[in-house]
């Protein structure tokens, strides 16, 4: 028998495999190529990461010393000065 927890899992995973599939053919169908899509979020996500890193170096805190509000805050501060797509 499968302890609960790690069938909630299971259960969990298959929904997002089925959710990943249907954006994939969802782009598809839009005739945009679903690699492209992903690329360009992974660039926005680093650009904005980047943002907030140097941010807080600026502030004399590191990734590692900074809280969660300090990170989201200059999260947001980055969203709003990233210019990429």
């Amino acid at each position: 028998m499968v302890p609960d927890d790690l069938d909630d899992q299971s259960r969990i995973r298959e929904e997002l495999d089925d959710l990943l599939f249907s954006l994939v053919n969802f782009a598809r169908h839009i005739e945009t190529e679903p690699e492209t899509c992903l690329n360009a979020t992974i660039r926005k996500f680093t650009n904005r990461f980047d943002l907030m890193e140097k941010a807080l170096a600026a502030e004399g805190i590191s990734l590692k010393e900074a809280t969660l509000d300090q990170m989201e805050h200059h999260w947001q501060q980055a969203k709003k000065r990233d210019t990429s797509p």
